[in-house]
């Protein structure tokens, strides 16, 4: 994720013989609660790819910002998730010449109106206050974003009793194009919650039934909002089996990542968890990021951003060098 160049400016780091594309500035402060992602740097690192701000570790990823000096030694024996194992995975993918790849990303996005013990129904201005929106937005702004096998694309999905398709992967190729479809997505909402028919539709219509089905050789990735709620509140019965029957059939061919929505319904994480759990793919304990995204409220939502890069993928389906 960094590079070098000849050229000695105080706040830049290219690698060697690279295209202006691939710079590195060290342009936006992290602040204290960001400072583990930083991997020891006070700042993040402007990309010359799109000009957004992305952790250490994303551009390492990438090759380039390697020579920074503010990073942490590192260690191929540090406890995984940690930032001195990142390095050391990045600095070795890099060395082994192991290809990098982007991935083909869809949000899931439940919808559907929440209804309180009381009966109450509980109705925000959008899903989580607004939060998830503003989630993927930066989310994305952390990727590069484009059609060669190490960036990434993305779609978005919403789903109640029945499913929105607001745009596929291929839609967006770059982040302008993109961040504008994030904007232009109808978050309001509507009745009942039938999972099933998103993970379908997402499975069929996105990836094409195959693990391969966006691009070749890109990982299905799929980001799982959703307040682990359910119409039909029973672990039983046909609604049921449906749920079981796509949640497994999707994760044969994406892997499947879950963050926790309240869509103002206080349910608590004992009611929810099963749910939420069973959505995700395996290890449950990296693709369930948080069982509330409202934890990540009052200026903290960088965090849950930057946790989750550190979970997606970043190998290739296919062990050859990426275009």
């Amino acid at each position: 994720m960094m590079m070098m160049y000849g050229v000695i400016l105080a706040a830049t780091c290219l690698v060697t013989h690279v295209s202006t594309r691939r710079t590195c500035f060290s342009e936006v402060d992290c602040d204290a609660t960001n400072k583990e992602y930083c991997c020891g740097c006070d700042k993040m690192f402007l990309d010359g790819y799109d000009n957004e701000p992305k952790t250490p570790y994303f551009m390492l990823t990438q090759g380039a910002c390697k020579s920074r000096s503010c990073l942490t030694k590192p260690d191929e024996n540090a406890p995984i998730g940690t930032c001195a194992r990142e390095l050391w995975e990045g600095f070795e993918k890099k060395r082994t010449g192991e290809p990098v790849c982007g991935v083909d990303l869809v949000f899931d996005i439940n919808i559907s109106r929440s209804t309180s013990r009381a009966g109450v129904n509980v109705w925000f201005e959008e899903v989580a206050d607004g939060l998830v929106r503003e989630f993927m937005k930066r989310l994305v702004k952390q990727l590069r974003i484009g059609r060669t096998s190490k960036q990434s694309l993305v779609g978005a999905m919403g789903y109640y009793g029945d499913t929105r398709r607001h745009f596929g992967v291929r839609q967006n190729p770059n982040i302008g194009d993109l961040l504008t479809a994030i904007d232009g997505i109808d978050l309001s909402y509507v009745r009942k919650s039938k999972p099933y028919k998103s993970f379908n539709a997402i499975r069929e219509n996105f990836f094409g039934d195959t693990k391969d089905g966006a691009r070749k050789m890109n990982k299905n990735v799929v980001i799982v909002f959703d307040d682990g709620v359910f119409s039909r509140g029973d672990r039983r019965g046909r609604a049921w089996d449906k749920f079981n029957k796509a949640v497994k059939a999707l994760h044969e061919v994406a892997e499947v990542f879950v963050i926790g929505i309240r869509n103002g319904y206080q349910v608590t994480t004992e009611d929810a968890l099963p749910n939420l759990t069973l959505m995700a793919s395996e290890p449950k304990e990296t693709h369930l990021i948080t069982t509330s995204i409202e934890k990540f409220s009052n200026g903290r939502l960088d965090e849950l951003v930057f946790e989750t890069i550190r979970v997606l993928p970043t190998d290739c389906l296919i062990n050859h060098p990426p275009e």
